[in-house]
């Protein structure tokens, strides 16, 4: 069994004490690194306080309404080994898994034939949506 640890409140700039306004995890949660823990308001902007660690809640030490600075305690987890956190929740039955692999898959370049023969369209990459995500996944392919 692993020990347990503590999740404390990183640097939060320049403010002595913020309110706690939610609380975004709860007991038996599996977080991941940079995982939203809690919200956290000042008088000028609110944030989220992100995990430092991988693992799962064990105990939440403060509630909405408290007052927390840096180093508070935010929560007690037990850690865990982040790849078998992620394998845990996408895990493919092995019948998927032989398939796919017995199947040849030419990820290098996709051609689109018509029925004359000619070459209509050549890709390696397409992008599907054009919100931040598709602009940002368009610009690194470019790259």
């Amino acid at each position: 069994m692993n020990s347990l640890m503590e999740i404390l409140v990183p640097d939060i700039g320049n403010f002595e004490h913020v309110d706690v306004i939610e609380i975004l995890v709860k007991i038996g949660d599996v977080i991941n690194i940079d995982d939203s823990l809690i919200t956290v308001e000042s008088d000028k902007a609110s944030m989220d306080i992100p995990s430092s660690q991988a693992g799962v809640v064990k105990e939440i030490k403060i509630k909405v309404g408290d007052k927390v600075a840096k180093g508070s305690l935010i929560l007690i987890i037990e850690p865990e080994i982040k790849a078998n956190a992620t394998l845990a929740k996408t895990e493919l039955p092995a019948a998927i898994v032989k398939e796919v692999s017995a199947t040849k898959v030419n990820t290098l370049e996709t051609k689109q034939t018509p029925s004359n023969g000619s070459i209509d369209i050549s890709t390696q990459v397409v992008v599907l949506g054009s919100g931040p995500g598709g602009y940002t996944a368009a610009f690194r392919a470019a790259d």
